[in-house]
């Protein structure tokens, strides 16, 4: 599974750019709100990716930060939301104002972006009402926050993000650690708490 991807990038088409990590060319779909805060192409950028399997196919689908990731993965979350409306909503909408709209319930802003109908927005506001602010790593300590292998490990073991801001407050680590000495060191000291 691709969770970070680092290289040189070029535009490819209007959603999509291609990302040359180690001599292979990766195509990611990437929302084009978000292409243009990327450095002028031919530079090196690091994305956030979602990778996504389906039986005949693989795709990746890049954001800036892991925080926009996390809130793609619970768009993904909702009956009949697939990636391709989800990067339409990124496309058309900052973050903020989707999940403003999901907290006001509104829906009217929802349905101005292409493909995203009355019934779907209001499936949008039922099913992510009450968990939408809950992608929002802002709080969480820059350390943790940076190393994505760790938010990643702490989300598979269920843990949200209020949990993980209070697990991690105060924790210390350098970069030589591996991932299982970083949880080791959170986890242990979520303990003491």
């Amino acid at each position: 599974m691709i969770i970070t991807l680092t290289g040189s990038w070029t535009p490819q088409c209007d959603d999509s750019i291609v990302v040359e990590a180690a001599g292979v060319g990766y195509q990611v779909f990437m929302p084009t709100r978000l292409q243009s805060e990327l450095p002028h192409d031919g530079q090196v950028a690091g994305l956030a990716i979602y990778h996504h399997l389906r039986e005949n196919a693989q795709t990746l689908y890049g954001f800036l930060s892991m925080d926009d990731r996390a809130f793609f993965i619970q768009l993904l979350g909702v009956t009949g939301l697939g990636p391709r409306i989800a990067l339409a909503l990124f496309s058309g909408l900052a973050v903020s104002t989707m999940k403003s709209a999901i907290q006001q319930g509104d829906a009217a802003t929802l349905t101005q972006v292409s493909g995203v109908g009355k019934k779907m927005a209001e499936r949008i506001i039922m099913e992510l009402k009450d968990t939408v602010a809950d992608g929002d790593y802002s709080a969480v300590p820059a350390a943790v926050s940076q190393d994505s292998d760790v938010l990643m490990a702490l989300q598979a073991l269920g843990y949200k993000t209020n949990e993980v801001r209070a697990m991690t407050q105060g924790v210390q680590w350098d970069a030589s650690m591996s991932v299982e000495e970083k949880l080791s060191r959170i986890l242990k000291q979520g303990m003491t708490q």
